[in-house]
């Protein structure tokens, strides 16, 4: 997919080749770019398969594109909202990479990268909702704006119930994995987002990089 917004000469350019990494969801999916023409994509669309497939992917696209691992400039994945435990995932394999090979990571709002993706198919001012289930009778949601071929966001992500839920399908379009296009996101929304606005939150400080939760995460003991 070729995005609308062409124009912006972005410092994005010095950190080609990057992976993305999306975990935050149902789908396990990794995305490298080259640069602002060519990628290469993998998605496994399983639950609980990360863990086991995430390393498997990276390597796939890495063997498909003739690269190796330490031709890497950066690495983009996905921050949250959404599964605790994909979100862990995700981070972690990002974070050993960006220590083995000496590189920045960009954590990216997942929801904001989902927001831009769609955008590109809206019309201009188009309002619309991403809701995402987080667990029973809760949802993360968040409002935007189609806007200049991108977005812009009206709410942050919050914490709603279903009754709030069921006011918001009243009237608006809804996208995520609650209903609606889009269900799932994938690692090359995460990537076109680092790639357009990324440049502000490259870090090679990740010691105290946490995934954006949004609930509170509460780790379960048996008793």
């Amino acid at each position: 997919m070729m995005f609308r917004e062409k124009s912006r000469l972005n410092i994005m350019n010095n950190y080609f080749p990057f992976l993305a990494i999306e975990t935050s969801a149902k789908v396990c999916s990794t995305a490298l770019l080259i640069n602002e023409k060519e990628y290469y994509e993998m998605n496994f669309n399983k639950s609980h398969i990360h863990s086991e497939k995430l390393i498997y992917c990276i390597d796939e696209l890495l063997k498909k594109s003739g690269l190796d691992k330490k031709d890497l400039k950066s690495i983009a994945v996905s921050n949250g909202p959404g599964s605790f435990t994909g979100l862990r995932i995700g981070l972690a394999t990002a974070k050993a990479l960006s220590q083995a090979l000496d590189i920045p990571i960009i954590p990216v709002p997942t929801f904001q990268a989902m927001a831009f993706y769609i955008s590109q198919f809206l019309n201009e001012g188009e309002i619309f909702y991403i809701i995402s289930k987080a667990n029973l009778g809760e949802y993360y949601s968040a409002n935007f704006i189609s806007k200049y071929n991108s977005y812009e966001m009206v709410k942050e992500v919050t914490i709603i119930n279903d009754e709030k839920l069921e006011e918001i399908k009243k009237e608006n379009r809804i996208f995520g994995s609650y209903t609606g296009f889009y269900e799932n996101p994938t690692a090359i929304s995460i990537a076109w987002w680092a790639y357009f606005y990324g440049k502000d939150l490259l870090t090679s400080d990740i010691d105290y990089l946490e995934p954006n939760y949004i609930k509170k995460f509460v780790i379960k003991v048996k008793k």
